[in-house]
């Protein structure tokens, strides 16, 4: 049976060393011309960090060598905009993380597959589904957008287009996925007037809430910062996406150091610390839950299946998660792809979309400037929350 995956990012390259280890027919399209060296910081929960040890034994190792295990008895903090402490806790050993590099993840991802069979540079139009028999078409063209204007029929005859058969199609292409588009057309992601602004830095300090990280809750904004090793730091800063700070791109950082924002000296000297060419600016958007994201011989995964908005830290884990039980549920039913896609949306639906809407409330909660909003967030922040990250 003949696999194609449509993007290799992380959730669709984790699923490709799956495939590999089972000596399974597969094959991956990813528009770009290299896998790339873009993005920031991550943080592998413990659900993420399981989910690697069934992609490979031992693998979850292998990540936490290449990443950030922080220290033991280390505290992470919550704290208000004014830098006072909300909370702070030492996370427990079955709640401990690692966070690591984006582009370090899919590096050691992409050598667990046969290179051969990750088509890079290639850019799917569309697949035709017609009783038991599926084509998916591809172009190596450049083209002006990720739909493609090359997409229109009769798509065969087009020399610039490759055409293919294959017995599953699935979906691992992002927030925008074209698969999705075609398959359950329900337009784009919704925006959620939230803009991330983030970059990776090098600080050598001795401030403890840069040693564990932290969130900060603040009036209209949130600042999340994570260790990536001793002395480097993940950190994001969300604003609503009409703030004045995001009209002038050039002067980002230092509009981000004015004095108005009375930021605590843990938050100045990170952003401080960031090159204006590395900070990277991202309009935020998510998707409502909807009953599956299946049909015929096509599935999908990950932000394709289920985007969510970042503050929960579970985008990446939950593509992992796709990979390890999709990749299970068609080992279980060979070629029976009905019972196989109701396995695997029956055992990732609940808690993704759980996931999805925890990280919108939270993110939607970090910006309020109502005091009394701000109050019981605040009280609520002091409980332990439940633990999405462990499933």
């Amino acid at each position: 049976m003949r696999t194609v995956i449509i993007g290799a990012g992380i959730g669709g390259l984790a699923l490709a060393a799956i495939l590999q280890r089972n000596d399974a027919d597969y094959i991956v399209h990813e528009r770009r011309a290299h896998i790339t060296t873009e993005g920031s910081g991550l943080v592998l929960h413990p659900n993420g960090l399981d989910a690697l040890d069934r992609i490979e034994s031992g693998f979850r190792a292998v990540v936490t060598a290449a990443g950030y295990a922080i220290p033991d008895d280390t505290p992470t903090f919550v704290l208000a905009g004014d830098g006072a402490t909300i909370r702070e806790w030492v996370p427990a050993p079955s709640e401990r993380s690692v966070t690591i590099r984006r582009a370090e993840l899919r590096r050691l991802l992409h050598e667990r597959s046969e290179r051969t069979r990750i088509r890079l540079g290639s850019t799917f139009l569309q697949y035709a589904e017609s009783g038991s028999s599926l084509q998916v078409f591809v172009t190596e063209k450049r083209i002006g957008t990720r739909t493609g204007s090359l997409c229109q029929p009769p798509l065969s005859r087009d020399p610039d287009v490759q055409d293919f058969a294959a017995d599953v199609l699935i979906g691992a292409d992002g927030m925008r996925s074209v698969v999705r588009r075609q398959l359950l057309a329900d337009g784009g992601p919704r925006p959620m007037g939230l803009t991330s602004v983030r970059s990776v830095v090098r600080l050598v300090h001795d401030d403890p809430r840069l040693w564990g990280g932290f969130v900060l809750f603040g009036r209209g904004h949130q600042v999340f910062c994570s260790p990536l090793g001793p002395d480097i730091l993940y950190w994001d800063v969300t604003l609503r996406s009409s703030h004045p700070v995001l009209r002038e791109r050039v002067n980002l950082r230092r509009n981000l150091l004015a004095r108005d924002w009375g930021w605590p000296t843990c938050v100045r000297e990170i952003i401080a610390a960031a090159r204006p060419e590395d900070m990277i600016v991202t309009a935020l958007h998510d998707r409502p839950g909807r009953t599956g994201w299946s049909r015929g011989a096509v599935t999908l995964m990950g932000d394709a299946a289920h985007p969510m908005s970042p503050f929960l830290g579970q985008g990446t884990n939950q593509a992992l998660l796709d990979a390890v039980v999709l990749a299970e549920s068609l080992g279980s039913h060979g070629s029976d792809l009905a019972d196989a896609f109701s396995d695997y949306e029956t055992n990732r639906r609940d808690c993704a979309y759980r996931a999805m809407r925890d990280s919108r409330r939270i993110g939607f909660r970090g910006q309020t400037r109502n005091p009394l909003s701000r109050w019981l967030r605040d009280r609520a922040v002091r409980a332990p929350a439940r633990a999405v990250t462990s499933k």
